[in-house]
């Protein structure tokens, strides 16, 4: 078995499973509080489907040298970072 067998393997699992993990949305998150009470917008969350989905990039490789995922994450993170500021 060669290393690219073991990397379309780990692909094909990592895929499947983000669908299967998809709906049950585990998150990891810090607190926020204001006042001592909690705030749910001031959370930083990270979902574990999130975690699948960009192993699932970085398994596949290719989606990672192609010039137009580049720009479409690019400009997602243009129109993201102005509207952190704006709440």
């Amino acid at each position: 078995m060669t290393l690219s067998d073991v990397r379309n393997i780990a692909l094909e699992a990592a895929w499947r499973l983000s669908l299967i993990v998809l709906p049950w949305q585990i998150r990891f998150f810090t607190e926020a509080l204001i006042d001592g009470k909690p705030w749910e917008q001031g959370r930083l969350s990270l979902y574990a489907s999130m975690l699948l989905m960009v192993a699932v990039i970085a398994l596949e490789g290719s989606v990672l040298r192609d010039r137009r995922f580049w720009r479409v994450a690019g400009m997602l993170l243009a129109l993201t970072i102005p509207s952190l500021f704006l709440v």
